[in-house]
């Protein structure tokens, strides 16, 4: 009796660790995915970081196509607390980002292998809306100096997050519904996958939040060079639609919720 005893007893301590470690990767698992999509409002503002973690660089912008892919981070480098500093579009292939969970917030680690020094000998950004993107020989030089490649973009093709958020939204009926807050970006595809509209409230308080698949957005520019959003749905769509908790909007993490969104817009998922 006193043999089984030791057995059992012997048995639960080498389990022990091993039913540990399983919930540990279960949990590991389980903050991957919830930090696999990224608010655009989390990456904007963040630093760069070269290969010792040492800040290089922030976030201005980011810089995507009308289909959603991300092309570009537009950092600020050099002078002091933003001022003097040049800006310079540094390719999404060449940066590495680890976004995760820490402290019940998302955080997105931006890595850059090159020195602040370096980064300053980019081909700088100087024309009004990064007019340099839409010019092939500029693509070109600057995807050689960061050994990427030099994708496609034109003016009516390239949208700035930062000229897209805070854009009122119209409605199927012309009216106003709401206001984009962010875009939902996923790191693994590195596109646009959700549009985040708020609405109702007033001045900002007690206001809801709804994702709407970001393809369902149409954006236009104006022959005045605006940018105007528009969705083929109502303000009691948004309201009937699942909504989503700033500034994590953890909702999204759960599959059954993204599939009631492209539901609720006539979407079916990917």
């Amino acid at each position: 009796m006193l043999k089984l005893i030791s057995s059992l007893t012997l048995a639960a301590l080498v389990a022990a660790p091993m039913s540990t470690q399983a919930e540990e990767t279960k949990e590991t698992k389980r903050a991957k995915r919830s930090a696999s999509r990224i608010s655009s409002n989390t990456v904007i503002g963040s630093n760069v970081n070269d290969a010792s973690g040492e800040a290089i660089a922030d976030v201005n912008t980011i810089i995507l196509d009308r289909e959603g892919n991300v092309h570009y981070l537009v950092v600020g480098v050099g002078g002091l607390a933003g001022v003097g500093e040049t800006e310079v579009a540094v390719p999404c292939k060449a940066v590495k980002a680890r976004c995760m969970m820490e402290d019940d917030e998302k955080v997105c680690k931006l890595t850059l292998p090159m020195s602040a020094e370096q980064l300053e000998r980019a081909p700088e950004l100087e024309g009004d809306q990064y007019a340099e993107l839409t010019d092939k020989n500029w693509r070109e030089r600057n995807a050689k100096f960061f050994n990427s490649d030099a994708t496609e973009l034109t003016k009516n093709n390239m949208l700035l997050v930062s000229q897209l958020t805070n854009l009122d939204v119209t409605g199927s009926n012309n009216e106003e519904i709401g206001v984009l807050d962010a875009l939902i970006l996923n790191q693994e595809s590195r596109k646009a996958e959700f549009a985040i509209i708020g609405y109702g409230g007033t001045l900002g308080v007690a206001k809801s939040y709804t994702a709407v698949p970001f393809k369902a957005l149409k954006i236009v520019r104006t022959t005045e060079g605006e940018l105007q959003a528009s969705l083929n749905a109502t303000e009691k769509t948004l309201q009937a639609a699942p909504k989503v908790t700033p500034s994590n909007y953890a909702e999204l993490d759960r599959e059954v919720n993204r599939n009631s969104i492209h539901e609720a817009f006539g979407d079916a998922d990917e």
